[in-house]
């Protein structure tokens, strides 16, 4: 008996879906826009509502899928766009910058083309001043902007170089030339949480529409790794994340649209501070002396000035931190390689309760104060934009060097410098010309210590 090729093909389709495991309804589809650069885009769900999604520095991170199956979960759908591979670029600041925002915002052209409704964009690190610039070259395209809503920036680095040590940030200048609406969502465990005011005032002068929120206990960057390497609150953040862009995306549609572009100022390029091999810089601060006074772990309170007459190190750090952590080992080293000179350091932890300060040490054996500054309002003199961040203060109380970045601190070149500190201090005690400050610095010290006191004021707020 003849077989029925109709039907034989028909119970293959059949099997074929019967087969199809929920996986394969998780994949993205997959499509590039535009030419010359193509932009290949991984999309998840589908949707009138659009996020699109442009890279940090990094590029795309396959953990990040996680977060974008739960958005198309939500009724959100998601472009992932491999700019890249788009403009073969390499990972990095310099690949980032090739991407020119006026090709980028093809992509809004494309949403509006297939008849996207509701759109925003979203960028974190430097990926956001990336979407802001999109965004804006958008909206001098088309000066209602339309489909796009707005920009969500998501632990975002205002300024495309970090400031060296003791200098201002200069923060780049398309935060005071964005009008449209902006939503900022800002881990806690980040460099860049001390600053989110400064930020924020930025984005407000020129005069966009502002929502802002905290993600608590979460750390930079969590959205991209995988779970492996989550540290703790970056779980609980993650699956709430969705929920929260959810949110922001709905916020941003409500808030009212500039008709305009905002002016766009021009500002001096900044340079990279730490070029070639890691080493102390010479301090190009403004102010040479600078206050800090805050408690250790024991409660008890350290005032710089009372150390006048020693050479110090001052540290600032995070637990959270991964430069912090790898520098540390070498912190101890220099420490007890100096020991019986007129060295000391103080490590200043930011933004960290006491307790969780104190879990984190068990594992090492510190043998230099730790000082507590938990709400992370004792580094606004010292101007401290990434962690770790160090000063090497002379004998005199001024600050002689500074250095942004982990680094070897037990290394030759690097004891070299603090030796000839040392060298100095003493020299200056020998010849009498530093005497009477020194006097007053060893008194001050010594009356320190005798009356140090719980510090009032400066423990954290209750989570």
């Amino acid at each position: 008996m003849p077989v029925n090729t109709h039907w034989r093909t028909s119970l293959f389709l059949a099997v074929l879906l019967v087969l199809a495991s929920p996986a394969d309804a998780d994949e993205p589809r997959r499509f590039s826009i535009g030419d010359e650069p193509a932009i290949p885009i991984e999309a998840f769900g589908d949707s009138p509502r659009l996020l699109i999604w442009l890279p940090n520095e990094a590029g795309p991170q396959p953990a990040r899928r996680v977060l974008l199956r739960a958005l198309a979960a939500r009724g959100i759908e998601v472009w992932n766009a491999d700019l890249h591979a788009a403009w073969f670029a390499p990972p990095g600041r310099a690949g980032l910058r090739q991407f020119d925002p006026a090709v980028v915002a093809r992509l809004l052209e494309a949403a509006r083309r297939r008849g996207k409704r509701r759109v925003a964009l979203i960028g974190s690190d430097r990926g956001a001043l990336l979407a802001l610039r999109v965004a804006r070259s958008w909206q001098l395209a088309r000066p209602d902007a339309r489909p796009l809503d707005g920009v969500i920036l998501l632990d975002p680095l205002p300024y495309d170089e970090p400031p060296a040590p003791g200098q201002p940030a200069h923060f780049a200048p398309i935060l005071r030339a964005t009008n449209l609406p902006v939503f900022l969502l800002q881990p806690e465990k980040s460099t860049r949480f001390p600053h989110r005011l400064e930020i924020a005032e930025a984005l407000l002068a020129g005069g966009a529409p502002l929502f802002a929120h905290v993600i608590p206990k979460a750390h930079s960057g969590f959205q991209e790794r995988p779970e492996s390497e989550f540290e703790t609150g970056d779980r609980a953040a993650r699956d709430i994340l969705a929920a929260r862009i959810d949110h922001a995306m709905r916020q941003l549609a409500r808030a009212p649209r500039a008709n305009h572009a905002a002016p766009l100022a021009s500002t001096p390029g900044q340079v990279d501070t730490n070029p070639g091999e890691p080493m102390l810089q010479a301090w190009r601060g403004a102010l040479r002396r600078l206050p800090l006074r805050l408690p250790d772990l024991d409660g008890r309170v350290h005032d710089l000035a009372g150390y006048r007459g020693k050479v110090v190190l001052v540290n600032f750090w995070a637990s959270w931190c991964p430069p912090c952590v790898e520098e540390l080992p070498s912190l101890i080293r220099l420490k007890r390689r100096l020991a019986g000179k007129a060295f000391e350091i103080l490590g200043v932890d930011i933004g960290e309760p006491a307790d969780t300060v104190r879990a984190f040490l068990r594992d090492f054996e510190i043998d230099y104060p730790i000082l507590l500054d938990p709400n992370a309002k004792g580094i606004a003199p010292w101007r401290v934009y990434a962690y770790p961040s160090s000063f090497l203060v002379a004998a005199d109380g001024h600050i002689s060097h500074a250095y942004r970045g982990g680094l070897a601190w037990d290394s030759d070149a690097v004891v070299k410098i603090i030796e000839g500190q040392l060298a100095s201090a003493a020299s200056q005690r020998k010849t009498g010309e530093n005497e009477p400050n020194a006097a007053r610095g060893n008194e001050s010290r010594s009356t320190e210590v005798k009356e140090m006191e719980p510090a009032r004021g400066v423990e954290p707020p209750t989570r």
